[in-house]
């Protein structure tokens, strides 16, 4: 019988993978979040679903960052309108058990942060040609 891993990995970016695209988008950071499967089952997925019911009265919510900070720039009225509920002392009561949630959760981050400049500037002083592994853009 096959055992499965104990753990779960998510994993997630911010920024933009393009290479090319360093003016707008200079960094790219890797995030992985490591859980133990009885962790997450037994504690942080009931906390996390909770405080989703507690705000929207669901729990198929997905909390993506730049929808929090900036939801009055949201195109598709429909996600939009998830989030514009939170305003003023409701939004700081949401953000402040959201954080003390994640202050106090039980797991590990494996994060790096790629300066796309400098990956370039790095690979034009090794003189990396256009077709090596070690460039992005190849």
């Amino acid at each position: 019988m096959h055992k499965f891993s104990d753990y779960i990995v998510y994993a997630d970016e911010i920024g933009d993978a393009n290479w090319k695209a360093t003016s707008t988008y200079p960094l790219l950071c890797l995030n992985f979040c490591l859980f133990a499967k009885t962790e997450y089952l037994n504690n942080l997925l009931p906390k996390f679903n909770a405080i989703k019911l507690k705000y929207w009265g669901r729990d198929n919510i997905v909390l993506h960052e730049s929808n929090i900070r900036k939801s009055n720039k949201i195109s598709d009225s429909a996600i939009r309108s998830k989030y514009t509920a939170l305003k003023g002392e409701r939004r700081n009561r949401f953000m402040e058990e959201l954080s003390n949630f994640l202050l106090t959760a039980n797991f590990i981050i494996f994060a790096t942060v790629i300066d796309k400049n400098e990956v370039h500037e790095t690979l034009k002083r090794q003189g990396a040609n256009r077709r090596s592994p070690l460039n992005p853009d190849s």
